[in-house]
């Protein structure tokens, strides 16, 4: 099982409206993309410096399935519209036994 941990910090002064909208496609992923086996997208509620603004988890069966998922179209169309407005994004993929 393959554990992805995405966390984006978008530029300075990012509106409520304008992250709302850009985690919307993320969220409707898993209608499009059989390979998500969970997903979870999630906005920051403390807001600090260091803080992103908006994330997701998601799980998928090996690295096979991973990677299907970052080559989708769907998927693709989401990280797009969100990439022009990012300051920086960290990601983790790591096995875990956990479902």
């Amino acid at each position: 099982m393959i554990q992805h941990i995405v966390l984006f910090r978008l530029r300075e002064n990012a509106e409520e409206t304008l992250i709302s909208d850009l985690m919307a496609p993320f969220e409707a992923l898993p209608a499009a993309i059989p390979e998500i086996l969970h997903l979870e997208v999630a906005r920051d509620i403390v807001g600090r410096l260091v803080s992103c603004h908006f994330g997701l988890v998601s799980r998928f069966a090996d690295r096979d399935a991973l990677r299907r998922y970052q080559e989708h179209p769907v998927h693709i169309a989401a990280f797009e519209r969100t990439k022009v407005h990012l300051d920086h994004m960290l990601v983790l993929d790591y096995e875990t036994s956990a479902e």
